[in-house]
């Protein structure tokens, strides 16, 4: 009769609901007694609690990351949250009461514990620490049975937990790629950034108002071949020099079988510098340049400093394992040629100093520059070879919207790099053609510091190259131009003139 009546309680009423139904299992006199000694246990466990919940709210910075440039995927974001939050919690009662369960009622005769999915839970364990382990505590075994059954039934509800852990999926496969680039808008802040590390992105946008756009002018000797430009990217590095690489300003270039001689370089700050709208070649060219203009206004002539010396210490190419570089020595420093015409407001007189030596425990390292602008065809040739043709086309589009159809100042952001002072340093930054000669710097640099200068890539190296400001040829440059006494003593470059003088010392 006992059984019977066992047996009416158990199906009398459908599951209520999880709380409901945990609602009425925490009402029974001998499961709060089990709860009250339970929460003790669990006090001791709360390190291994923390652990989970920082794990599962990873999962959620990783989403976060992925969906903040999209306003669309930010709500789902927020919406999958809360279900995380909600699962989380639900998770953590199902332990408790299943330890409850397979405490108190052995399951019956060919059957298991309770088969929950927990494929996709992003936890260290699925299973409570030996020490709340029921097995063995016969008083347990023997309370409350009646409940215990009723709660197995209503563990139909629980089960569906994990499906809802699997919609994850679903907010995870539509995300679009994350971008190449970081554009940014007419106050140097970054568009649509997914970065969550404020100081990182402060910093990022700090460094940004140092780089420039530079334009190379080229001439033939025959005044019927008209002219020719080259683009590139160069820094502030102090009030009157800026740093870029040498092949961005080389003396000369041979083409169809002309050699075109340098004639000008200008530099120009703006975030859009596109060529026939806010920069006029020819204007430049025609030494026309004057502040009246908005073409030209905030453009300034560069000339490049003497590198004899290093040149002559350092004649051989850097290499990096087998690969070398073709350009000697692809680093330079120039200044403003006019000492009347150079930046005077605030925000143009800030530098990038070097970051000295260079911390290589770094999460984020970044490069800031212009991208040239290029023909599907040559990008075809020039970028990722295991693309279809159709594919390539969509990454090509996707690049031209992301970088401002090529002439924008850009920042490309990656987690890999070597930072090296005796060969070529590696980022995985992407980049395009174009972006030579702009700073890299990483979120362990320091505000206002650069680790190197980025000086192109190789498709069959499958990586991006820079030169350290630790290499001895550029520390050699760099302090025969820039870092003087003074220069060192506002900056605190006593450990970088340390290492200047060892470096002196061996070759002069």
């Amino acid at each position: 009769m006992a059984a019977a009546e066992t047996t009416t309680e158990n199906t009398a009423q459908p599951p209520k609901g999880l709380r409901a139904w945990l609602g009425d299992l925490f009402t029974s006199k001998a499961v709060r007694e089990e709860l009250d000694d339970l929460k003790k246990r669990v006090g001791k466990n709360e390190e291994a609690i923390a652990t989970n919940s920082e794990t599962m709210m990873s999962l959620v910075r990783s989403v976060s990351d992925l969906a903040g440039h999209s306003d669309t995927l930010l709500t789902q974001t927020l919406q999958l949250q809360q279900k995380v939050g909600e699962f989380s919690a639900r998770m953590a009662a199902l332990e408790l009461v299943t330890g409850l369960v397979n405490a108190q009622q052995p399951p019956p005769e060919g059957q298991h514990d309770i088969e929950i999915d927990f494929e996709h839970i992003p936890s260290p364990t699925n299973k409570l620490p030996s020490d709340l382990d029921f097995d063995n505590n016969t008083d347990a075994k023997n309370k409350n049975k009646n409940e215990v059954k009723r709660i197995r039934n209503d563990m139909i509800e629980i089960t569906s937990l994990s499906r809802e852990l699997k919609d994850i999926d679903k907010y995870l496969n539509p995300l679009p790629p994350p971008p190449i680039f970081y554009s940014l808008n007419d106050d140097h802040q970054l568009n649509h950034c997914t970065l969550y590390n404020n100081d990182l992105k402060r910093e990022i946008e700090s460094c940004s108002k140092n780089v420039g756009r530079i334009y190379s002018r080229y001439e033939s000797e025959k005044k019927e071949d008209g002219v020719e430009w080259y683009c590139g990217s160069g820094f502030r590095a102090s009030p009157n020099h800026i740093i870029s690489a040498r092949h961005v300003v080389k003396r000369e270039h041979m083409i169809n079988d002309r050699v075109y001689k340098l004639v000008n370089i200008f530099i120009c700050f703006e975030i859009d510098c596109t060529i026939g709208k806010e920069v006029e070649l020819e204007k430049l060219g025609l030494n026309q340049c004057s502040s009246s203009s908005s073409t030209t206004d905030g453009i300034y002539e560069l000339v490049e400093l003497d590198r004899q010396l290093v040149d002559s210490n350092y004649p051989d190419k850097l290499t990096s394992g087998s690969f070398i570089w073709n350009t000697v020595n692809d680093f330079t420093i120039l200044q403003y040629k006019d000492k009347d015409n150079i930046p005077s407001s605030s925000s143009l007189t800030h530098y990038l100093v070097p970051s000295y030596p260079p911390n290589s425990q770094f999460e984020t390292i970044y490069v800031v520059g212009y991208p040239s602008s290029i023909k599907m065809e040559k990008f075809k040739e020039d970028y990722p070879k295991d693309l279809n043709d159709q594919s390539l086309t969509e990454f090509y589009n996707r690049v031209k919207k992301q970088s401002g159809y090529f002439e924008q100042k850009v920042v490309s952001v990656a987690t890999n790099g070597a930072i090296l002072d005796d060969s070529l340093s590696t980022h995985m930054c992407p980049t395009l053609r174009g972006v030579s000669g702009g700073p890299i710097s990483t979120n362990a640099s320091g505000d206002s510091k650069f680790i190197g200068i980025h000086i192109g890539g190789s498709m069959s190296m499958k990586n991006n190259f820079s030169i350290s400001v630790g290499h001895p040829a550029f520390v050699f440059l760099y302090f025969q131009h820039i870092a003087n006494d003074a220069f060192i003593e506002q900056h605190q470059l006593h450990q970088y003139k340390e290492y200047y003088l060892s470096i002196k010392n061996k070759n002069m």
